[in-house]
């Protein structure tokens, strides 16, 4: 009987959940887009493509041994962590919290030697200026946020999980969501430090009225943000939901290694995600997945007493970490998805397919991008288009218009 209760109630929620996923999925890139091959070779030598094949490859190892080693960490705190919360001598919702600060603090630990060596290679080539005190300090303001939100989720969950029992779930999801949805509203408020107004660059602020125009966005808060003192690294990103929602460019862009136009592709890019509200469709994803990784931590730590009980707070994180892992591949893949639609928007707003792909070549250079990462560095970490898919977009643009 219980069987047969559970089959609709799957149903039920599974067909939504499809159907949901399928429109977020769509976008304006044409269907039946096919991208021509890019032979790397016609864009760079051989040196440069050895030397950003060895950068991206020593980056992939590290990362992937430190997410190893914060598993191994977080299976140690696992066996460990009962017997400690049981004598703490606090209530339930107390131990959970002192459990989780220790494994907040392991967890940090062990990142230090992999976050280091990330900090020597960057020195090494020549794409970060930031020296190792500077390194070591300048994040402590995101570790100690970052820290006091896992400990409220822990308290929260906990809460729910004493008071609920094994259906938690049902109501902690939405408080994820809603704390998603809040860190996403304030987090340009908090990031402005060193940002100034496009007007302070007039040629390129110049134009900026028509690429609003062109690709859908309006008018849009965008800024500078002044990090070459620290990194020679290029980067952009949109931020922030309604009031706070802005667009930043590193001010990287403007040192003279990139044209005028080719900023303005980038510009373009960013004003596609605002154009298409990627911000609040990765907050949809999030909303979607977020309910079923909260039942499978809720199943998986129940023969263990399930989440009420403090001991359990690393199974849970180590449980998040692998399944976070496993679903990588997906996350990407949607990513990617959005990235190549800004980047299809951006074509048709600046109509400089010319522009588009010297600034994508300029990737290779400027941050060392491995234009061809193999198959499983794409599915583990390709939050973007290769470099060549962007290039071969902007030829299949060209072709398409």
């Amino acid at each position: 009987m219980r069987a047969r209760l559970w089959v609709p109630a799957v149903v039920a929620v599974a067909v939504p959940w499809i159907v949901a996923a399928v429109f977020l999925y769509r976008t304006s890139v044409p269907s039946d887009l096919s991208l021509p091959d890019v032979n790397p070779s016609a864009f760079w030598s051989a040196n440069e493509l050895d030397r950003a094949e060895s950068f991206e490859l020593f980056l992939t190892v590290d990362h992937l041994l430190a997410i190893l080693a914060a598993v191994v960490a977080l299976f140690i705190l696992a066996v460990w962590a009962p017997g400690f919360a049981r004598g703490t001598g606090l209530g339930a919702v107390g131990a959970g919290i002192i459990v989780g600060m220790v494994t907040i603090v392991v967890i940090w630990a062990v990142s230090i030697p992999f976050s280091l060596a990330e900090q020597w290679w960057y020195r090494r080539h020549g794409l970060s200026r930031e020296s190792y005190v500077e390194w070591l300090f300048a994040p402590w303001g995101e570790l100690g946020a970052l820290a006091i939100l896992a400990l409220f989720l822990i308290a929260v969950t906990m809460a729910l999980a004493r008071g609920i029992g094994r259906f938690w779930w049902i109501a902690g999801a939405p408080v994820f969501i809603a704390l998603s949805t809040f860190f996403a509203f304030v987090f340009p408020y908090v990031d402005q430090y060193s940002q100034v107004s496009i007007s302070t660059e007039p040629a390129l602020a110049a134009g900026l009225p028509e690429i609003e125009e062109r690709t859908g966005a309006g008018p849009t808060d965008v800024r500078i943000a002044r990090v070459s003192d620290s990194t020679s690294l290029v980067n952009a990103y949109t931020a922030g939901l309604g009031p706070s929602e802005r667009v930043v460019l590193w001010d990287t862009f403007l040192n003279g290694s990139f044209s005028l136009d080719e900023v303005r592709v980038v510009l373009a890019h960013e004003l596609a995600h605002v154009a298409k509200s990627h911000i609040w469709k990765g907050l949809a994803w999030y909303a979607l997945f977020a309910f079923p990784l909260a039942f499978a931590v809720g199943e998986l730590t129940r023969r263990r007493g399930g989440m009420g009980e403090p001991g359990n707070v690393p199974l849970a994180a180590l449980i998040l970490v692998l399944l976070g892992l496993g679903l990588a591949p997906a996350q990407n893949a949607i990513t990617r998805r959005y990235e190549a639609e800004a980047d299809w928007i951006a074509l048709g707003a600046t109509r400089d397919p010319n522009s588009a792909r010297q600034l994508f070549v300029g990737f290779v250079s400027t941050d060392l991008a491995d234009p061809t990462p193999s198959f499983w560095e794409e599915q583990l970490f390709g939050s973007h288009p290769s470099v060549a898919d962007r290039i071969a977009m902007t030829q299949a643009w060209e072709r398409n218009r």
